[in-house]
């Protein structure tokens, strides 16, 4: 069901990322291409009801990927696009219920992966110093597994996110280095995810509205960035779930699993050496 689900998201981001980098390119036919390291901590937190939280789960993630632009800090105003891609992982540390454990708490060891991407277009208002506007696609999936605690079986989460994207930024080029600070809202377009207890169910939940950060430094010429260092913060909210039964060998098993409030923060940083 997932693999249907991306088959018609990805060609939908590319066609969109495409829109926003056309415009940009014929205006500034210069363009980066970097490697990117990706290193930070996250807090995945569950809450049952919303004010009572019922898991804490801390741990790191790292990452590589690449990107594409017009270059982070370019001569001149005008239009301005970036596309990115970072395959990530990590391990983190458990602690709180579970969908098997009967409410009582557990402690256990996860791990995750996945794959974030994103494509974003805007103009620049300014030529060393000033501001842009900003939008795009992000299409993030990932999958989140927690060991088996004791008596308690272990399971997986995938998720699979399409959103939207919009924001501002501040900057400042001076010849050799600069600065830059950008932030916005991210607004859900689509959603999906599966619990691998049993046969595996689909549950339905909404993603809710959230927003990001990050701050920049640029080292090489105007125009043409070397070195970028990155710290930037990001959220994901997602929504309670409807009750879904679990089958069990294609008869219900007597489970019903509800997907708790859900809100994953990530604070890092990222290296990117431009060529």
């Amino acid at each position: 069901m997932l693999m249907t689900n991306v088959r018609y998201i990805a060609p939908i981001s590319v066609l969109l990322l495409l829109c926003f980098a056309t415009p940009a390119h014929a205006a500034d036919a210069t363009t980066d291409f970097a490697l990117l390291a990706d290193s930070g901590n996250y807090v995945w937190e569950e809450f049952r009801p919303r004010g009572t939280r019922i898991v804490e789960e801390t741990g790191k993630q790292v990452g590589v990927g690449a990107s594409w632009s017009n270059g982070r800090n370019p001569v001149g105003g005008g239009p301005v696009y970036r596309a990115t891609a970072l395959v990530f992982g990590g391990v983190g540390d458990y602690q709180g219920e579970t969908y098997v454990s009967a409410g009582l708490p557990v402690s256990a060891t996860t791990y995750f992966y996945g794959i974030k991407s994103e494509g974003i277009g805007g103009y620049r208002f300014g030529n060393r110093i000033g501001f842009e506007l900003f939008s795009g696609i992000g299409f993030d999936v990932w999958n989140h597994t927690v060991k088996d605690a004791g008596a308690t079986l272990g399971y997986s989460r995938m998720f699979a996110m399409l959103d939207g994207k919009l924001g501002a930024g501040f900057f400042m080029g001076f010849e050799s280095w600069g600065f830059a600070v950008r932030a916005g809202t991210r607004g859900p377009l689509y959603s999906y995810q599966h619990v691998g207890i049993y046969d595996g169910v689909e549950v339905k939940t909404v993603p809710k509205p959230t927003f990001f950060g990050a701050g920049e430094f640029t080292f090489g010429s105007h125009g043409h960035d070397t070195f970028v260092l990155s710290f930037y913060f990001d959220r994901y909210r997602l929504a309670e779930s409807d009750p879904t039964v679990v089958n069990s060998g294609g008869v219900p098993s007597g489970l019903v699993i509800t997907t708790p409030y859900t809100k994953t923060t990530l604070m890092g940083a990222r290296l990117a050496l431009n060529f």
